[in-house]
Parts: C-alpha cells; structure tokens; sequence
C-alpha cells in the first residue's frame, strides 16, 4: 500500500484497500493546556504519532484523519484551548464510525488519548455496535506510556502530572521542536475551600482524591 493514511489515498485506492477488511484507526484527542512548556495539540499529536505508527508497522490497518478537538470544559478559558460539547463529540464520532461502516468498515479502534473523552466516546461507541454491528475498541496511549514509568523516575508520583511526567519526556523525544522547556516551571494549584487542589479537577483531601466540578 502506498500509503497508511486513508486521507492520503484516491478513492480507488481506498476502494482496494478497504476490500481487505482492515482494522481502521482513528485518533482522537485535544487542543488545551499542558504546563506553560507544552504545546495545547500534545494530546493528538502523540495519539497521531502512535495510530501511524501501529499502522506502519502492522502493515493491517488504516487510519483516519485525526480528530485533534474534545471534551476539556475545565481549561477552556486558557487562550488557545478549545473544547467540544460532549454531544458534539458523540456526533462527529457517530458520523465518521457510520460512514466507515457504509464501506464495509468492520473494526475499529479508537485511539484516543484524552481521557475526558471517555465517557462520550463509550456511549456513541456501545450504541453505535449494537445498530451497526461493528467491533469497536480503544487504546489510551498515555495509560500504557505511564504504565512503564514508575521504575525510570526515583519519584514518580511527585513529577507526575498534566503538563510533567511522562508528557514532557514523550513530546521532547516525538516533537522537540515544540518544546518550550525555557517556559516550564512547577505547578502552582491553589486551595479550594481550604483543600489544597491536585489539578483542575480534583482535590487532595487527607490524601484522598475528591473529584469537583470547578
């Protein structure tokens, strides 16, 4: 095949290599804040980086373009963010699942690699199995990135983070050249209530991870 890339092919390109019932990939991810030192697409780019190369290497699959916007209501007052409304996530990906199946489409895997998508792509997902009767699954790439971490770092837990660990590393090996690492300082969370903050959405009582709504 010419190429891996569905966008990339002629239509009767993808007729042919569509007739051999591979696995389609579909990247999905972000556009939103990652520390001061990362740039907002990290999320796609490296859920991009991951689908091209599984489908390289695989020599079975396609992948779609990807779709770089989700779900990041917590941060999208940071200039630069953009977030989709849940329904319109649930949409677009209803829309592209459902074409793929019109073309005899008959597996899929998301690879999503932001995790507030979850909820949204799981729903369309399930509904969309049981009116297509297609196989549907999806790869969390930083989950298995930070699966591997903890023996590489003398203490994981304090540089792990939105913006630290491991999506620092992973973007200055894959894209160094957006890199801003003269930019970076440590997270400054403020309290909330009183509580001290872990992130955006989440706060550290006693040790015990409260989840809010802020």
């Amino acid at each position: 095949m010419r190429t891996y890339e569905l966008a990339k092919l002629t239509w009767k390109e993808a007729e042919e290599a569509l007739a051999e019932k591979p696995v389609v990939l579909i990247p999905i991810g972000a556009v939103e804040p990652h520390g001061l030192q990362l740039p907002l697409g990290t999320d796609y780019m490296v859920a991009e980086y991951v689908a091209l190369r599984a489908a390289e290497e695989s020599g079975a699959a396609l992948l779609t373009p990807t779709i770089p916007f989700g779900y990041c209501d917590s941060v999208e007052d940071v200039p630069g963010a953009i977030s989709f409304n849940p329904d319109t996530l649930s949409m677009v990906i209803k829309d592209v699942v459902s074409n793929l199946a019109r073309h005899g489409v008959e597996r899929i895997i998301f690879v999503n690699n932001h995790r507030s998508n979850s909820v949204a792509l799981g729903y369309v997902a399930r509904k969309l199995r049981r009116e297509l009767d297609i196989e549907m699954a999806t790869f969390f790439p930083w989950g298995t990135i930070q699966a591997f971490c903890p023996p590489m770092y003398e203490d994981f837990a304090a540089v792990f983070g939105h913006g630290g660990e491991p999506e620092t590393s992973v973007m200055q090996s894959l894209f160094p050249e957006h890199v801003r690492m003269d930019l970076a300082k440590p997270d400054q969370y403020e309290k909330k209530w009183g509580i001290p903050a872990k992130s955006a959405s989440q706060l550290d009582f006693d040790g015990t991870p409260i989840e809010v709504y802020l």
